[in-house]
């Protein structure tokens, strides 16, 4: 019994120090204020206030809850990072070159923002093109009311391949603390106004940041739509890589052709199955292929 009581006095203090890290701080002063901001578009710009109470609205909800509430940061990411670093620290040892050691605060906080996007642009993209990594990605285009909220659907599987991708580029660069915090604040705050479903362009920034008319696109159930638009901060890696789509009217509908669960625990089991099913018809229709060459 004393060894529980210390295990549970163990994992409450991790919790603690995960959800209140400044890290964590950032990102819920950011999400806040995107939500904030989204309401007041919903209100006056469309004239209409927005619904939480819908089946969709509480999924991504569930999600938010999972990610932004520090659970996935506790549980599933805070091990992950742990034992990598010390994989690195033991085996890779040379990775750690503190490249930005030295370097300005602002210097720090732009080359942190935009390694971490452009490492995300490319795994957003393998997402989309690998019939496996989609069957876990469709659940994030499943929404058809798009809000702050729906930048946290991502299943847990995808959630531990996007927490990797930028993982060997910061240990690389060693920000400070402070710098890296104000650059998840950044990115946290644009992706979650991308997801509003709102017709901002930030004017001119619009050419080098992610804005909700730039990512909404990336969202529309019509194929030529959203096979573009993979930045997550940053526009401009569409722009260099000629993956950007651009369309003055919003698309007519958002979300996928193909049937995707509402509920949050089916749409954690989906992915697998859609896979399963996916290798069983492969395998017949291979099996059917060869008797048939062998009569």
């Amino acid at each position: 019994m004393p060894q529980i009581v210390d295990l549970l006095r163990d994992m409450i203090a991790i919790a603690w120090r995960v959800w209140s890290s400044p890290v964590n701080a950032a990102r819920f002063v950011a999400f806040g204020g995107a939500l904030v901001a989204w309401v007041v578009y919903k209100r006056y710009e469309e004239r209409k206030w927005p619904n939480f109470l819908t089946r969709d609205a509480a999924t991504d909800a569930i999600y938010t809850a999972i990610y932004l509430g520090g659970f996935y940061s506790v549980c599933i990411a805070a091990p992950i990072f742990a034992v990598s670093e010390r994989l690195v620290v033991r085996f890779a040892p040379f990775l750690q070159l503190h490249l930005l050691q030295n370097a300005n605060p602002l210097v720090q906080i732009a080359v942190v923002s935009i390694t971490m996007d452009f490492a995300c642009y490319w795994v957003h993209r393998f997402f989309h093109t690998s019939t496996i990594l989609w069957s876990f990605h469709r659940i994030h285009h499943s929404q058809t009311e798009l809000s702050p909220l729906t930048g946290y659907r991502f299943h847990i599987a995808e959630a531990i391949v996007r927490g990797l991708a930028p993982m060997i580029p910061g240990i690389m660069l060693g920000p400070t603390t402070a710098t890296f915090t104000i650059a998840i604040w950044l990115d946290t705050t644009l992706n979650a106004l991308a997801h509003s479903g709102g017709s901002w362009t930030f004017g001119i920034l619009g050419q080098a940041l992610v804005s909700p008319h730039f990512h909404r696109l990336h969202h529309a159930v019509d194929p030529r739509l959203h096979q573009g638009n993979y930045g997550l901060t940053y526009s401009l890696w569409d722009r260099l890589f000629r993956t950007a789509v651009v369309a003055s009217e919003a698309p007519a509908a958002y979300g996928v052709p193909e049937e995707v669960p509402r509920s949050f625990l089916k749409q954690l089991v989906d992915p697998v199955f859609v896979i399963s099913r996916r290798s069983f018809r492969q395998s017949s229709a291979t099996n059917v292929t060869a008797q048939s060459a062998s009569t």
